[in-house]
């Protein structure tokens, strides 16, 4: 990180360390930071998701940013009042020909809306700024392109003001000061990897792709906490002792959501006379060092949401069903508490 995006006044800093947690903790470790100031000096530190996922297969994904807007920073301090200030929000997407990201003000900070301009947004200004002073903004909350060409989205904030001053007797008029700043968001492109903003009124499901032998889903419900939620899908680095695990390892990271709920589905070769009541899931959550064996069969039927009584999980649900050529669809419906890496077998 550049000594220019360090550079920031308490106040700053604040504001910063609230965003972190208006989007959410994940949010923290995947977040790139960007700043400048114009003019006398009018001051922007915008803060977005490093990484997303776009919203593809029919299931919506989000991402989120936000920004401090403020009057100087140690580097270019302040002695005087900004006024007639004017804040709007621009966004781009990289590598296609139409920018499909779109911004979704429910979920949203509600001082920044859409304008009539194609991706915009008009964001509502203190009446001034005295030096020093900040004024924070998000999350702004956009759903991510549904264009497969799109590589990632630059969001741009434009801030402008003028220094309050007393117009001398021939007619002069306030400075003017302005700031451009602009931040990077990729669209991942892994198709075992998959990452959105979930809850506080935002329901998704994050999918590793339906390719290979397994592909595996995670509901996220509104209901939950906000924050970045991420699923990946790769080779086993581990099996427990006394186990025999099949299909691919998954690693959930979504620290408020809880219960977790991980379906998997894979197609493939099974140790011959393998019966539903024999599959078991292990769950290393975060933080341990064996795995949480889970065999204990959930009420209600294959992917029928969480099991009544609660206090049944962890439980799976299974379900194996007999293919052309001898190979077998397992559906593994697994409920737990908290991150970790998942395996079965």
């Amino acid at each position: 990180m550049s000594g220019m995006r360090r550079l920031a006044i308490l106040g700053i800093i604040v504001g910063t360390l609230a965003f972190a947690l208006l989007l959410g903790g994940a949010s923290r470790s995947a977040a790139n930071d960007e700043s400048g100031c114009g003019g006398k000096p009018i001051c922007v530190l915008l803060t977005d998701q490093e990484q997303a996922s776009k919203s593809l297969g029919g299931s919506d994904h989000y991402l989120a940013d936000s920004f401090v807007l403020s009057n100087g920073n140690l580097s270019t301090p302040s002695s005087s009042t900004l006024v007639n200030l004017v804040v709007t929000v621009t966004w781009a997407d990289t590598g296609a020909l139409t920018t499909t990201t779109a911004y979704r003000p429910a979920f949203s900070d509600p001082r920044c809306t859409p304008t009539s301009a194609p991706n915009t947004l008009s964001c509502t200004v203190p009446s001034s700024l005295t030096a020093g002073q900040t004024e924070l903004y998000g999350p702004l909350i956009f759903r991510t392109a549904t264009d497969d060409a799109a590589a990632g989205v630059t969001l741009t904030v434009h801030a402008s003001a003028k220094e309050k001053t007393t117009p001398d007797k021939k007619g002069g008029s306030a400075p003017a000061a302005f700031v451009d700043v602009a931040t990077f968001t990729t669209y991942e492109g892994d198709p075992d990897m998959d990452i959105s903003q979930g809850g506080d009124g935002i329901s998704t499901v994050l999918a590793t792709a339906n390719t290979g032998v397994q592909f595996s889903k995670l509901p996220v419900p509104a209901t939950t906490a906000r924050d970045l939620i991420t699923i990946t899908e790769g080779a086993i680095t581990s099996c427990a002792t006394g186990f025999t695990c099949l299909g691919q390892q998954v690693t959930v990271t979504a620290p408020s959501l809880a219960p977790v709920n991980l379906q998997i589905t894979y197609t493939g070769d099974l140790p011959g006379g393998t019966k539903e009541a024999d599959i078991v899931v292990l769950h290393t959550r975060d933080g341990d060092t064996a795995p949480t064996v889970i065999s204990t069969a959930c009420s209600g039927a294959l992917f029928s949401g969480q099991p009544t009584p609660s206090s049944q999980i962890p439980c799976r649900r299974v379900s194996i069903t007999n293919l052309p050529g001898g190979l077998k669809r397992v559906e593994v419906d697994a409920w737990d508490i908290g991150n970790g890496d998942w395996t079965w077998g």
